[in-house]
């Protein structure tokens, strides 16, 4: 949904105060009926920005210390993996330290993007990134206008649209204003405040649940493969080798990490298998000439950008078009990017909603004909370190790096334990029935709830609140009568 509202006409002298620009975002405006509101800043207990440092200072390895920098905003909470290694001496003379509970808010790249620190950790913040802690009472209630697209579409009508991109000043993410809810006859401003709050609560704690599961299964999945293995030494590639590779020179697959994973995986007790052993078909995606985001679409619509990392889904967007769409997504479909920086990055589709699904042209699809939990026991392989070792290590790396579909068949997979794909099964796909009674406190109860669900599950609940989110926050913004519903 859109906030901003494009002006009939504009005078010369609001040209004048904006600098002479003639750039039409920033003659757009954020209409809050009346003065209900505060800005930014009067809600916070601390704010400080980010600070850039100089790229010697990255570091190759894991440290356990990190540069938080936008990259690691993809979700609703801040994943340090995905920023920059750094030392612990440039973490100490920095003062510019993230804490647990901090939200960071983009003001340059993905303008407005708002992410929350869920855990303890030793990271400083990037330039670009402002970092808060809001006061209690407001603490999840102002992240709900970022969370949405109301945070964004007010930056961008209040910042230069000069330049290839915005930059956001410091002031400017300060003044914005948060409405808040009109008193009416239903509910109380308070009660609509706790009601906004415990549902970005819920958000947050449900992709914090995501992460725990793939940790969970990336934990069985080494416990596995660390029983009676030998191990080889690593030897240089032969000439032979080389050979046998079709002479190629533009991969992974000679190096240490990649070998070392191989010999796991080829001396595993149970034996092991190509993915190429298995019955299988590959799905074009594909991109419409014509298609419509339409809130109510025919269609999920699935670009490499609505994957995250992590098994997450950023986004699935619905559409419309008027052509025939042959490549539809099943039940237990692979999906892997195929080229670019994210390459080897990847989900699994399930249809909860009954809305058929297809994907663009550049994600690959894996359809295996075997039962569903081998199909997510392969999925969950490919997500790990050994599954992603073998497909950064296999797939070309010229100037754009791509992963085809013979790489993708060359992945070699442990033959596991029924008993074992079944844990892993399970925490990936499990419903569990939402019978929570009136009197029970809502958000204690869906936390424990959230213990029950599969990541899959745990995936479409927090599109759903998203949307309920999106509809509260454009009737406060907009002063409406708002209706609270604590059905999920």
């Amino acid at each position: 949904m859109n906030y901003y509202k494009k002006p009939e006409f504009v005078k010369i002298s609001q040209i004048k105060n904006k600098h002479y620009s003639l750039h039409p975002m920033e003659h757009r405006i954020v209409p809050i009926p009346g003065r209900n509101y505060i800005l930014l800043r009067e809600l916070c207990d601390t704010e400080d920005v980010g600070k850039q440092i100089d790229v010697s200072e990255y570091l190759p390895f894991d440290t356990k210390y990190y540069l938080q920098t936008i990259s690691c905003m993809e979700g609703n909470i801040v994943s340090l993996q995905q920023g920059k290694n750094i030392s612990p001496l440039t973490y100490n003379k920095s003062a510019k330290k993230l804490s647990k509970g901090n939200f960071c808010i983009s003001r340059n790249a993905s303008i407005g993007k708002i992410a929350y620190v869920s855990n303890d950790c030793k990271a400083i913040v990037n330039g670009g990134i402002s970092f808060f802690k809001f006061k209690d009472e407001y603490k999840y209630y102002i992240p709900a206008f970022f969370i949405t697209n109301y945070g964004e579409d007010t930056l961008k009508c209040t910042t230069s649209g000069g330049g290839t991109q915005q930059n956001v000043k410091r002031e400017t993410l300060l003044n914005i204003k948060i409405p808040l809810p009109a008193n009416n006859m239903n509910h109380s401003q308070e009660e609509v405040i706790t009601y906004v709050s415990a549902l970005v609560q819920l958000l947050i704690e449900k992709e914090m649940m995501i992460e725990k599961k793939v940790k969970k299964i990336n934990a069985i999945i080494e416990n596995e493969m660390k029983k009676k293995q030998s191990k080889t030494p690593y030897k240089f590639p032969t000439i032979k080798e080389i050979k046998n590779r079709g002479y190629r020179l533009d991969t992974g697959v000679y190096e240490r990490k990649y070998k070392e994973v191989m010999n796991q995986i080829v001396s595993f007790e149970k034996g092991f298998h190509m993915i190429r052993d298995m019955e299988y078909d590959w799905i074009s995606g594909k991109t419409p000439d014509i298609i419509l985001p339409c809130e109510k679409g025919k269609y999920w619509w699935i670009a490499v950008g609505d994957i995250s990392y992590g098994l997450k889904f950023k986004e699935l967007n619905r559409y419309n078009t008027a052509e025939n769409i042959s490549g539809k997504l099943e039940d237990g479909d692979i999906l892997i990017t195929r080229k670019g920086a994210t390459v080897g990055k990847m989900n699994m589709y399930f249809d909860l909603y009954n809305i058929p699904a297809f994907v663009n042209e550049d994600i690959k699809v894996l359809r295996l004909k075997e039962k569903m939990e081998e199909k997510v026991f392969i999925g969950m392989f490919l997500n790990s370190k050994y599954g992603q070792e073998q497909m950064l290590n296999l797939a070309s790396r010229g100037t754009k790096q791509g992963l085809t579909n013979e790489n993708i068949l060359d992945i070699c997979v442990p033959d596991f334990d029924d008993k074992v794909k079944a844990k892993i099964f399970q925490e990936y796909y499990q419903n569990c029935e939402n019978k929570r009674e009136p009197s029970e406190p809502y958000l204690r109860y869906h936390i424990m709830r959230n213990q029950e669900l599969g990541i899959c599950q745990l995936n479409m609940e927090m599109f759903m609140i998203k949307r309920k989110l999106e509809g509260i926050v454009a009737q406060i913004v907009k002063q409406h009568e708002i209706q609270i519903d604590y059905m999920l």
